[in-house]
Formats: structure tokens, sequence, C-alpha cells
């Protein structure tokens, strides 16, 4: 969320997985390019609000974990969802196939 308030879409794409992998070669591009788009078209403000954005908690089971909306604060309504994510290499990755 800090890498969206902040509009880059490098950051961003860069914490995020899918099938246990970070996303590399074609995916990552096909998300850096979305995400670009997507922070384009939506107000400044709005995603600027998103470097406010705390976690208080999360629910982990070994290599997974998940947070829930009412874990994530400080940002504009909508944006506190439920969020997977998977530690690879001991580092945690947003689960894209979650």
């Amino acid at each position: 969320m800090h890498a969206m308030g902040d509009k880059d879409p490098d950051a961003a794409c860069g914490v995020v997985s899918t099938g246990g992998q970070p996303l590399q070669g074609a995916l990552l591009a096909q998300c850096r390019v979305g995400l670009q788009k997507v922070l384009a078209e939506v107000r400044s403000e709005e995603f600027a609000a998103l470097r406010q954005a705390k976690v208080t908690g999360a629910s982990v089971n070994g290599d997974k974990a998940t947070v829930r909306p009412d874990q994530i604060t400080q940002v504009p309504a909508g944006y506190a969802n439920t969020i997977e994510l998977v530690r690879i290499d001991g580092r945690w990755y947003i689960d894209s196939t979650g």
C-alpha cells in the first residue's frame, strides 16, 4: 500500500507472488503496466492516503499469513481487504493466487 501511495509500480509489483514464486519476467512486466494504468486513472489524493496505511496484525500459519480488513487501518474506504501472504525464501509476498 505504501508503494501504491508513492505511485511506485516497481515496488508494488515487487512484493507480489503467484504460484509460489515472486512475479518475474512477463508477469512482472504485466503487473507494472497494469498498475501504471490504474495509478494514472485514480485520483492522486486517494493513493497518497495509502502512505499512511498500517497493518496491526496477521494470522500466520507456517509460510502463509492472512491480514483481515480490521487489521488494516488509516486507508481510504474500500482499501481494507483481506490480504493473503506467502513467505518465499524468508520474505513475505502478497499471494495473487490466494
